[in-house]
């Protein structure tokens, strides 16, 4: 259809799907762009973005699209990395250690990543330096301002949920792919758009059924 085909690979890349390094590569396509995290690092606040040159230089960000009249446009963050110490751990005072060690290296994590992963903390030296790098990428966007438009992205952006919280449903929806997977169902014509929505309709409800049952999801349909 003359669009550009993004893999979100941050769940399913590095085998984690069996026999391929990358999860896409299961259904033969080969996409324009794909995104990697988690498999990534094993742990370590890591990602990457890799593309087709050409692709890569006609890719440009914008603030969300506004909708119907009086709402405001928001944007769904993909990831907000929050961190805690259960108390049953029996290293708590090392994760303690490690946490302020991950704020006082932030520079290192947002640079090592190439800007992919931005400061956790808003009280870091990282952050402070963060309108300077999004105005005049040191890693070379075409152009060099390219990012400048997330400045102020903490005002127009979400979490995962919204305009509820993020919960354990919520969670397994975004972790198990329904929504990719109902997309990709549509564009491959393995369903019609109607068919696979309602597909995923009926998975979601299902996912919200089991964690109601568990008492750690509220609410009754």
């Amino acid at each position: 259809y003359g669009g550009i085909f993004i893999s979100d690979e941050v769940q399913t890349a590095w085998g984690r799907t069996g026999g391929k390094w990358f999860g896409i590569e299961q259904y033969g396509v080969t996409p324009d762009v794909i995104t990697s995290a988690k498999g990534l690092g094993n742990g370590f606040p890591i990602g990457l973005t890799v593309a087709k040159p050409e692709v890569a230089n006609d890719i440009f960000f914008s603030k969300p699209l506004q909708g119907a009249a009086g709402v405001k446009a928001l944007a769904s963050e993909h990831v907000i990395q929050t961190y805690i110490i259960p108390k049953f751990s029996k290293s708590q005072d090392t994760a303690k250690q490690f946490l302020l060690y991950l704020a006082d290296h932030a520079t290192d994590y947002v640079q090592n990543s190439e800007l992919y992963e931005l400061p956790v903390n808003p009280n870091t030296n990282a952050a402070a330096q963060l309108p300077g790098w999004l105005d005049n990428d040191p890693f070379k966007s075409n152009p060099t301002n390219k990012l400048q438009i997330l400045k102020d992205a903490t005002t127009w952006s979400v979490n995962v949920g919204y305009p509820g919280p993020a919960s354990p449903a919520i969670g397994e929806i975004f972790d198990t792919n329904v929504l990719p997977t109902m997309m990709a169902a549509a564009a491959k014509g393995d369903k019609t758009p109607k068919q696979a929505v309602a597909d995923a309709e009926t998975q979601i409800k299902a996912i919200f059924t089991k964690w109601r049952q568990k008492g750690l999801v509220g609410g009754t349909t």
